[in-house]
């Protein structure tokens, strides 16, 4: 039964993981039209080091408990707060702590939307299957 819950723990933080990287992708597609890989190489180290800790607070926000996942209110209202937690947390990063040297306020408004996104639909399709 544990081995059943792990798997399943670590199917949602794949799709979690997947959300990002679409988002990162659109974010980029959106934000630079004439994209280059110069413009994803800037970009990757910064957004990667913000996802990492974007998990982390999902994680706070025990998003990955089986037992929180089921389609309610307080789970709806939890995965709400836990987005915009990482927006402040994104928001901080490149605003305070700005060691990379690029601040993608629009970048990161649309980042974030798409990921909300994309998360909030796949959570709600996760319960199909689980």
């Amino acid at each position: 039964m544990k081995t059943i819950q792990n798997g399943r723990v670590f199917i949602l933080l794949l799709g979690d993981i997947g959300a990002l990287i679409i988002a990162f992708f659109a974010m980029l597609l959106i934000g630079f039209p004439g994209l280059t890989s110069a413009t994803v190489a800037e970009h990757i180290t910064p957004f990667t080091i913000l996802y990492i800790s974007w998990l982390l607070i999902f994680f706070v926000f025990d998003l990955y408990n089986m037992r929180a996942i089921r389609a309610t209110i307080d789970t709806f209202t939890r995965q709400l707060y836990a987005i915009l937690t990482a927006a402040i947390v994104s928001v901080l990063f490149f605003y305070i702590f700005s060691i990379f040297g690029i601040h993608p306020l629009q970048n990161l408004i649309i980042n974030i939307f798409v990921f909300g996104i994309l998360f909030l639909v796949w959570r709600r399709s996760i319960l199909i299957i689980f």
